[in-house]
């Protein structure tokens, strides 16, 4: 008989990118045993501390992949801790898929951002503010090992700045009710939910992706709720404007925390 182990690295290809939540340092990861793909695309070599290049080390070597979708503000910085790594940032154009960044046709994605060596500490890579993305549409981040193709463990954030009224013109609706929470989300676990809370004066206090769990299976307990967001975003007690929207609910109403 033969006994054959192999070892399944759970983001080395782009179809199985992880997808990463705004504001929230994620991992560790690692990319032990990840492995280069054909067509997968890399940046030029040259600058080790630019904002497009990778240094001069060898090109691709054991690559881990990642996603996210643009927040409303569309910006966002990349930043990365653990061990020599480089990172580069795809925007899909043709079908807005992973397809089209491994489909080896430049004219079907877009090389939006790069670097190496951003922190002296280890070396690892970090994103400046990258603007004009697509608010919803979904990004690819690529991670390699630099110096010839370093392996190690590391945490992701993808940084994205809460809107401003500038950024996100908002109505104050004086005549909203004070009613209590009253959804009942059992059942529900749709993706894309987003929760925004205002000041009375219109301005965004609070933009976030979450997800059904945070948010609980039943918000008509409005002082339980308001207690939960008050320690979560630790933001001052007083009357606010919460909204929740996905595909499937919209909701506004007045709510003193």
């Amino acid at each position: 008989s033969i006994l054959i182990k192999s070892i399944d690295v759970l983001y080395d290809d782009i179809k199985d990118a992880h997808e990463l939540t705004l504001n929230t340092v994620q991992g560790p990861f690692n990319n032990f045993h990840a492995t280069v793909e054909p067509k997968e695309p890399k940046p030029e070599e040259g600058d080790c501390d630019n904002q497009i290049n990778w240094c001069t080390e060898g090109g691709l070597h054991n690559s881990i992949w990642f996603k996210f979708k643009a927040p409303i503000t569309g910006a966002v910085n990349i930043i990365s801790y653990g061990f020599d790594n480089q990172l580069a940032l795809y925007e899909p154009l043709s079908t807005g898929s992973w397809e089209d960044i491994l489909s080896g046709d430049e004219s079907k994605y877009k090389l939006l951002a790069a670097n190496d060596d951003a922190h002296s500490a280890d070396y690892s890579a970090e994103i400046a503010t990258v603007s004009d993305l697509t608010p919803g549409k979904m990004y690819w981040i690529q991670m390699d090992g630099s110096a010839g193709g370093e392996e190690g463990e590391v945490t992701i954030k993808v940084e994205a700045p809460l809107p401003t009224l500038l950024d996100y013109p908002v109505t104050v609706y004086p005549t909203i009710a004070f009613d209590s929470m009253r959804i009942d989300l059992k059942g529900m676990n749709d993706e894309g939910v987003t929760l925004s809370i205002y000041d009375m004066q219109g301005r965004l206090m609070v933009y976030e992706q979450v997800d059904w769990s945070m948010l609980g299976n039943d918000l008509s307990d409005e002082n339980s709720f308001g207690v939960l967001l008050l320690k979560r975003y630790n933001i001052s007690q007083g009357l606010y404007i919460i909204e929740i929207r996905n595909s499937k609910i919209y909701y506004i109403n007045k709510l003193r925390f």
